[in-house]
């Protein structure tokens, strides 16, 4: 499941998915969104946005998914620059974003 409210960056995302043999199996625009997505779906994987539209972000839609169910969620964002929002991610399995794809990691090719 992609969580993004950038709906280019999210068809670029689930397209490379694709490719690579993964399905897709929705996509959310909003933290809420997200929660009721990730409850009727239960995909096997959440790549989630850390700002995303509506009242809570990535970071809080993330916790109130994983209260409940044991789906393990990627950060995937090209926000970087504060560390009290990252420190809000720590507990995470892992936070992708743009300095790694400068530091020549990138997630995708």
């Amino acid at each position: 499941m992609i969580v993004e409210d950038e709906v280019i960056v999210a068809m670029d995302v689930q397209q490379r998915l694709e490719r690579l043999g993964y399905n897709v199996v929705a996509h959310a625009t909003s933290g809420e969104e997200a929660i009721t997505l990730a409850m009727r779906e239960m995909p096997d994987l959440i790549l989630m946005d850390i700002k995303i539209q509506g009242e809570m972000d990535g970071i809080d839609a993330a916790a109130r998914i994983r209260a409940t169910h044991d789906i393990p969620i990627i950060y995937v964002t090209a926000f970087s620059g504060d560390d009290t929002i990252i420190a809000r991610a720590d507990g995470t399995i892992w936070v992708f974003n743009q300095t790694l794809r400068r530091q020549g990691t990138a997630l995708f090719n």
